[in-house]
């Protein structure tokens, strides 16, 4: 294995390769290791940052010795091999510290981590930090209190504060941006978000602290909760250079919802003030949210901004958690989908506790999924593109990043990019989470370095049909761009293997019927089908159960021969395969948009 900046070189002997049958899928896990393994502490809050000067991923998560003494440790480990580099303690006093958040900057070498910190003795929670020399992170500021509290029980105004989250720079000159969520206690006992922007001491100084600018009121309206917030990671490139922060907002008079979000400059300055880009319906509970660095590689509906991927968990009735991926461009949101539309999983999942990351031209989510009546438990990391339609396609399928049996429960992941440290070609993505491990009765972290393979999605999917008899879903992605000019490959996967299958095609519209025979969903509807069923055209799913066609937009299949595909047509396409047992079924669909 030869590994680079944006790549991984694979070696393997040539008779290998003659025996192998195509395609030859590419695990995209990386590494995977247990953090700070051999503690018999529990270990919670996962936050992941990574540094570029020394390729690095550290891992930052609460260390619970008592039930009022929670420390916080951070562990670091090689971003090409995974090798364990250096552990460290953040905080190892009485005090209890909690929710730490960890940032990167690249030009200084620094991380800065925050966390909520309760004195012995007091009552509420102060925002502390310190810079930390990511060369040996042994060498560490003095910590310095950014959010304080004021106030006591019952003494007129007081407050405490929740949920710091922090971002770092990739490029220029060393600035990080801290923003979290600060409770009220009074009559109207509402939550308001504050921010600053914090630089460290260049070089990192062990006696003084970072200093920081002034303090940013991003909310403050006492009808309202406003909670939950987050920064993306980094300011992203130059030609970027905005953190961009999210948060939730609660009316105190009928708890309706909308999402919020502000822009921020590398330089501190305020872009946009906090605008509501959505409200929630009634129906629905959002609980979290997460946002990514700024993409301007991909072009957005306006064509004007970064593109931000933004991830929601919502509840919805008594039992259904879901998750639904958001384009953010200026301050306007687009292209709103559930993740269980795009990627298939059983009717009765739920996804919970997204986090997403930035590469070179795409994002990825990491999340939390259980089935109801299963005692399954996943965390899951996928990787989605921006069509030229403004809609979310999957690129790279769902990978386990960890997987528990027995009912065993995770803890929300936390989640980095090469790319927001500064390697902005890269696709390595650092996954940390939290889980309950069986055999000690402890919760323990886990890391998992992914690496998304596959090339650009330029096609959407719906229609995610049903089960076949792998207990999996048959899923389709295409890979290429949407040009007329230029080839695409249809890829197919999970299906049962050692079976034969062909492609479909169609111009018409998106449906759903269980043809006679089939145990699975047409999904292509309201024109005449063709079929690539032709000679080599027809797959046979061999022992890895998938195969993969690529399609000449000069030459696309209809129902009496060949079609030329024009600019401005859509495209829609399936995959047809032989069940195990006799009968057949279907993946789901994917719809192409030509330029």
């Amino acid at each position: 294995i030869e590994a680079s900046q944006d790549s991984i070189r694979l070696v393997v002997p040539a008779s290998f390769m003659a025996a192998a049958v195509a395609p030859i899928i590419v695990d995209p896990i990386v590494n995977a290791y247990q953090v700070n393994p051999g503690t018999s502490i529990d270990l919670h809050h996962p936050d992941v940052a990574y540094d570029q000067g020394t390729n690095a991923f550290a891992y930052v998560h609460e260390s619970a010795w008592s039930i009022s003494d929670t420390d916080v440790w951070l562990a670091t480990y090689d971003g090409s091999s995974g090798a364990f580099i250096a552990l460290a303690s953040f905080d190892f006093t009485t005090d209890d510290v909690l929710e730490p958040s960890i940032a990167s900057d690249n030009t200084s070498d620094q991380y800065l981590i925050v966390a909520r910190n309760k004195p012995i003795g007091e009552v509420y929670y102060e925002v502390i930090g310190r810079t930390i020399d990511a060369t040996d992170v042994s060498l560490q500021s003095p910590p310095v209190v950014l959010g304080s509290t004021f106030g006591s029980p019952g003494g007129g105004t007081a407050w405490t504060n929740y949920r710091p989250s922090v971002a770092g720079k990739s490029q220029g000159t060393p600035k990080f941006h801290l923003v979290w969520a600060r409770q009220f206690f009074g009559a109207s006992d509402f939550r308001a978000i504050r921010a600053l922007s914090i630089t460290p001491v260049v070089p990192h100084s062990t006696v003084t602290p970072p200093s920081f600018g002034a303090f940013e009121i991003v909310s403050n309206d006492s009808l309202y909760r406003d909670a939950r917030p987050t920064i993306s990671e980094s300011s992203g490139m130059s030609s970027v250079a905005e953190w961009r922060i999210a948060f939730i907002r609660e009316r105190i008079s009928d708890s309706m919802q909308s999402i919020l979000t502000s822009r921020v400059a590398d330089d501190g300055t305020v872009i946009s003030a906090a605008t509501p880009l959505a409200n929630i319906s009634s129906g629905a509970w959002l609980s979290t949210l997460d946002i990514s660095d700024g993409l301007d590689s991909i072009s957005g509906p306006a064509g004007t901004h970064a593109i931000y991927l933004l991830a929601a968990k919502f509840t919805i009735g008594a039992a259904d958690e879901t998750i639904y991926l958001y384009g953010v461009e200026g301050d306007s949101l687009f292209g709103g989908r559930a993740l269980k539309w795009m990627e298939p999983s059983a009717p009765l999942s739920r996804k919970a506790q997204p986090r997403v990351a930035t590469l070179a031209s795409r994002f990825t989510v990491a999340y939390m999924e259980n089935v109801s009546g299963s005692v399954i438990r996943t965390c899951y990391s996928t990787s989605v593109d921006l069509t030229n339609v403004f809609e979310w396609a999957v690129s790279d399928r769902r990978t386990v990043v960890k997987q528990l049996t027995g009912g065993f429960d995770f803890r929300a992941p936390g989640m980095s990019s090469r790319f927001s440290g500064g390697l902005y070609g890269s696709r390595y993505v650092g996954v940390g989470v939290g889980y309950y491990d069986q055999p000690t009765a402890q919760w323990n972290q886990w890391a998992g370095v992914v690496f998304p393979s596959q090339g650009p999605a330029p096609a959407r999917q719906y229609c995610v049909g049903t089960e076949n008899s792998t207990g999996d879903y048959g899923f389709l992605t295409m890979d290429g761009t949407a040009s007329v000019s230029t080839t695409k490959t249809l890829m197919a996967s999970a299906m049962p293997s050692s079976q034969f299958g062909y492609f479909l095609a169609s111009q018409g519209g998106e449906g759903q019927i269980i043809p006679p025979g089939s145990a699975g969903l047409f999904c292509l509807a309201g024109a005449p089908l063709g079929r690539y069923n032709g000679g080599i055209e027809v797959f046979f799913t061999g022992t890895g159960s998938t195969a993969q066609l690529d399609i000449d937009p000069m030459a696309l299949r209809g129902p009496n021969g060949n079609q030329v595909a024009l600019s401005g047509q859509t495209w829609n396409f399936q995959a047809w395969h032989r069940e195990n047992g006799g009968s057949s079924n279907f993946t789901n669909a994917v719809s192409l948009n030509f330029d």
